[in-house]
């Protein structure tokens, strides 16, 4: 039997002038066919039919063949074993709306343009004009209607029917019960992680790692300097209209780099770094496998310790999960030497906030810190004047650079036109690992 997937059992509704109240459902069924997948929908509305206990369908209702069908053969007998499991699919919602279905017409093919509207919502407000229109063309090829909103708020009144969610709302998500795919514009997933988030469980989440690696480089390198060189303390002298020229400062030159991360962000920082001759660059990952030459040498997570002793710049771009919490403990960062700089544009939750205060205000460690363990910052926090901590409130891979917004848009348009030939999709998350 093919396996069906029910939207939507059934609603009422006046669905006529007349009054006459009637049910509707939306049916797809997917099923295998010569090494192939075909999908098939239908749309069908329940009218009362001779008393109160039976249904007609609905002779506006449509059976719509081949949504999608990938590589492989149809057969005849395929195609009427699809319709009895599409037949019986209608006669059970009918039983479950309190009646039975009289077949008094049959289910008809319907143009592909017809019938129920296949919806991709997107609310991404940095969109350009001309990146939209890419975007709705694409969807048109797919089979899809693109609606635009400059807000999730605006789109959540769509939600309810959206085949494709293109925006960053975890309420959008659970507003969507025939939701198929869900594309956020960031790197960052954890907030979809949560059990429940989706009111689909067929719904698959994909981000848009890859888009990020060139804005959140340069920001290191942007923090890196400024706190080597004492940009900070600098600004504060100017403040206050005073004129002093002796503090210390260091450089990139000849320090040993450690990255934990070596996906889009360390790579991208990487290739930066080495135009300042430092001593080593070293990656670290979880299998050691270097992902492209941007580094001297990659090594597991597994030797954290014995290189944080090294590691004069350490910098982070890793996810929020179960094995990234705290990696940066209290322990390991006592085995930082005097004097190191860490720079964490990942998430806030790798490091240990309270022990590296500590350190901080013990002048023994510099950090200059883009994510934070509670954001926003709360106003009683005491990082806010601790010493040695340059603070950006989240600003290092935000959709407010141009080359960006074009990338997210790039990657959103692959994943479309692998959607629309039932291919798997690229990026896709895995909501258990949250990765």
């Amino acid at each position: 039997m093919a396996t069906v997937n029910v939207y939507e059992q059934y609603f009422e509704a006046d669905l006529t002038a007349s009054g006459v109240l009637r049910k509707a459902a939306l049916v797809m069924l997917i099923a295998e066919s010569g090494g192939g997948q075909i999908r098939y929908e239908a749309a069908v509305t329940f009218f009362p039919h001779r008393d109160e206990e039976d249904y007609a369908v609905s002779y506006d209702a449509y059976y719509s063949k081949v949504l999608f069908e990938g590589p492989g053969r149809r057969s005849k007998q395929k195609e009427a074993a699809f319709e009895r499991d599409l037949h019986s699919v209608i006669d059970g919602l009918a039983r479950d709306a309190g009646g039975s279905v009289f077949w008094d017409r049959p289910l008809r093919t319907a143009r592909l343009d017809g019938g129920v509207k296949r919806k991709l919502i997107t609310a991404v407000k940095e969109l350009t004009p001309a990146q939209r229109d890419r975007i709705r063309e694409a969807a048109a090829a797919a089979g899809l209607t693109a609606l635009f909103f400059e807000s999730p708020a605006e789109a959540l009144p769509e939600a309810s029917d959206a085949e494709v969610i293109f925006a960053d709302s975890t309420e959008l998500a659970g507003a969507a019960p025939r939701l198929r795919w869900f594309c956020t514009p960031f790197a960052g997933v954890e907030p979809y992680t949560a059990p429940g988030v989706f009111a689909s469980s067929h719904a698959v989440l994909t981000n848009s790692s890859g888009a990020y690696g060139t804005a959140i480089a340069e920001h290191i390198l942007e923090v890196s300097l400024a706190m080597l060189r004492q940009a900070p303390a600098y600004s504060e002298i100017i403040r206050k209209k005073e004129w002093i020229r002796t503090l210390p400062i260091r450089s990139i030159r000849d320090s040993r780099i450690v990255l934990l991360g070596t996906g889009d962000i360390g790579r991208e920082t990487a290739e930066r770094l080495k135009a300042f001759h430092p001593a080593s660059i070293t990656g670290m990952n979880r299998s050691g496998k270097d992902p492209g030459g941007s580094f001297d040498r990659v090594l597991p997570i597994n030797q954290l310790d014995s290189l944080l002793p090294e590691a004069d710049l350490l910098i982070l771009s890793l996810p929020n999960t179960a094995e990234t919490r705290h990696l940066l403990s209290r322990d390991r960062l006592a085995l930082l030497p005097d004097g190191a700089l860490i720079v964490n544009v990942g998430r806030g939750s790798v490091i240990d906030q309270t022990a590296l205060e500590e350190q901080l205000r013990a002048g023994r460690l510099m950090a200059a810190l883009d994510v934070f363990e509670e954001e926003p910052i709360p106003a009683f926090s005491s990082l806010w004047d601790c010493p040695g901590l340059y603070i950006t409130p989240h600003i290092a891979g935000n959709l407010k650079l141009p080359y960006t917004v074009e990338k997210v848009t790039q990657l959103f348009l692959e994943n479309l036109a692998l959607y629309a030939q039932g291919s798997p999709l690229l990026r896709q998350i895995d909501l258990k690992k949250g990765y």
